[in-house]
């Protein structure tokens, strides 16, 4: 009996950690072993002293808690009871369809641990043949809807498992061949319907959310642009008008020359000089979309300083939609970290190594960062706090790149690494 309990709990188990894990990609941390192992641990001990529990109540309870608890991202724990009722739902079916297919009874199936093992492992087949097709297709993040659908989702499925489980067990005492088949048909299909049109919801929610962010993005690119072109407007005219003026310059500081007024003549010079320097842009990083961005962000936060080390190459093999959606966003963390210190400065290095983009942003920060499960997210208290430095590390994933952050004193210090097959040279910066 424990033998089998443990079977069925580690086929229970697999189903939930493949579909939310491997399906949904909700990130799980490298404790779950250990966490399996505790469970079976549980199970084992309960199977001993209390042989009448109710298992099913039990392999529910041990898979969404020991789940939950290993999860890395805590946005999308309420996804896992979410794909439990789903998996559970599948479950039904699979046993809807053996009992038409083989003629059984739900008294049989319920009696029988070892076939209620094989009918769980045909939805584990199942699932992991989704996970084997979604994989090799190299499937995007799924974007996830609000939490506000959270209880839609919850609700929805978990009235349609009641259902099904309870027209299961009006069938365990009567068995009319006139309406049994009708009756497994409705089951099966409704059952089939809900699957289809709660996927439909769940993936028309998640393209909205999606949509709303890249609109937003798209929105900060355009402003960006608008600013930095605007700004190329105001240069051009200092420097005609500096170019007016020049002749006169060199007349006047000839005369300063000739008269030997040395003083007035390298005070004239240092003017020119100053007049010479805001003709130029405040930083050029050598990528024309990167420059706007920066020049914006340092005429926001006028009072912070930047260092730009080293020159991005051009053209990138990044999109303008992924580079605004990474330098924007790590750049923007650092400008706003930085404004709220004494040490308002930020120091970015660039360098190119070997086919790869290397990028090291340190800013310093007045109070300490905050850090889920190993991921340090903004502390911004507004609904979209977070979501800046998360789509900056999906698309830096995107793209093969590997994203790192990490706090040394009061410096919060954030690397990136993205191959980049236009680089020609390695640039050190």
């Amino acid at each position: 009996m424990i033998i089998l309990n443990v079977l069925l709990f580690t086929v229970e188990f697999l189903k939930t950690y493949i579909a939310s894990a491997g399906i949904f990609k909700i990130k799980q941390k490298r404790k779950v072993f250990f966490f399996y192992l505790a469970a079976v641990l549980l199970l084992t001990t309960l199977t001993v002293f209390r042989e009448n529990m109710n298992r099913s109540v039990l392999f529910v309870i041990l898979t969404v808690f020991t789940l939950c608890l290993n999860a890395a991202e805590y946005r999308k724990i309420w996804m896992i009871p979410v794909i439990y009722i789903v998996v559970s739902m599948l479950d039904i079916l699979n046993s809807l369809v053996f009992i038409r297919c083989l003629g059984l009874t739900m008294e049989q199936i319920q009696g029988n641990i070892l076939l209620y093992t094989v009918i769980n492992s045909v939805t584990l087949i199942g699932l992991l043949v989704i996970y084997g097709v979604l994989r090799k297709k190299n499937r995007e993040e799924i974007h996830l809807p609000t939490p506000a659908y959270a209880s839609l989702y919850i609700l929805g499925g978990g009235a349609s498992l009641i259902y099904l489980t309870c027209a299961q067990l009006s069938m365990m005492n009567e068995y009319k061949a006139i309406y049994h088949n009708l009756w497994l048909g409705g089951l099966i299909c409704s059952g089939i319907i809900f699957l289809i049109i709660g996927g439909l919801l769940f993936h028309k929610t998640g393209e909205n959310e999606y949509l709303k962010r890249e609109q937003d993005m798209n929105r900060k690119i355009l402003d960006a642009q608008a600013n930095y072109y605007t700004l190329l407007l105001e240069k051009n005219k200092e420097i005609r008008a500096f170019r007016h003026d020049i002749k006169n310059h060199l007349y006047c500081m000839t005369i300063l020359g000739k008269q030997g007024q040395y003083g007035e003549l390298q005070e004239y010079l240092e003017k020119i000089s100053h007049s010479l320097e805001r003709t130029g842009f405040d930083i050029n990083t050598g990528n024309e979309m990167v420059s706007a961005i920066l020049n914006d962000l340092s005429c926001k936060y006028k009072e912070v300083h930047c260092e730009w080390h080293g020159k991005l190459q051009s053209p990138f093999t990044l999109s303008n939609y992924d580079i605004c959606t990474i330098f924007y966003n790590l750049l923007c963390n650092a400008f706003e970290a930085a404004e709220k210190t004494k040490q308002k400065e930020i120091t970015v290095q660039v360098k190119y190594l070997n086919d790869a983009l290397y990028v090291v942003v340190q800013n310093y920060f007045e109070q300490n960062p905050v850090k889920e499960k190993g991921v340090f997210i903004s502390s911004k208290t507004e609904g979209d706090h977070g979501f800046g430095i998360e789509n900056a590390k999906m698309s830096i994933e995107q793209n093969g790149g590997v994203y790192e952050a990490r706090v040394e004193g009061n410096r919060f210090i954030t690397e990136i690494i993205i191959p980049e097959m236009n680089c020609e040279t390695t640039v050190l910066g």
